[in-house]
């Protein structure tokens, strides 16, 4: 997890900057980036081993309460609230069928649609050869832009993996 989340911070930075954003939106991302997952710990190894679309029931809701406890555990320092935002929203889906508040579009935070994008890049990176993971995962995001994935970051993460991931 913790190299996953330094890769997803890695890659945000990128976005970011591709973007055009100030320093401090930017390390708020980060940041948010490199925590978007701590609402996971303390979840049972089971939980964990199980991917998320295969979960139902119980099981599915303590999944999805781990951004919800990521935002509460970083709002205990007032100044990472914008961070805890952040981390609440990253399930979110642009059409607003996701978790936890069934935000749509541009009411996600950007900072949050940014982590999602690179989140999913970076999970589907391992199931290909390592040769075209780079093109695979691209192509395989296709379908998810406008639906999961805000379609404006999809030219900026085209764009940026390249070089984070070379």
């Amino acid at each position: 997890t913790s190299g996953h989340s330094r890769n997803v911070a890695e890659l945000v930075v990128a976005m970011a900057a591709k973007l055009g954003l100030g320093e401090e939106e930017t390390e708020k991302i980060r940041s948010a980036a490199l925590l978007h997952d701590i609402g996971k710990i303390g979840m049972s190894e089971r939980l964990l081993s199980i991917a998320p679309d295969q979960l139902d029931g119980k099981d599915l809701d303590e999944y999805r309460a781990h951004t919800i406890r990521g935002q509460a555990a970083i709002d205990m320092v007032v100044a990472l609230q914008d961070v805890g935002i952040m981390i609440r929203h990253h399930h979110e889906h642009f059409d607003g069928n996701g978790f936890p508040d069934r935000l749509r579009g541009r009411s996600i935070p950007l900072g949050a649609r940014m982590i999602s994008a690179a989140d999913m890049f970076e999970r589907m990176l391992v199931y290909y050869p390592e040769d075209k993971a780079l093109e695979s995962a691209l192509k395989n995001m296709s379908p998810h832009w406008g639906k999961i994935l805000d379609p404006v970051l999809r030219d900026v993460l085209e764009a940026v993996a390249p070089a984070v991931f070379s």
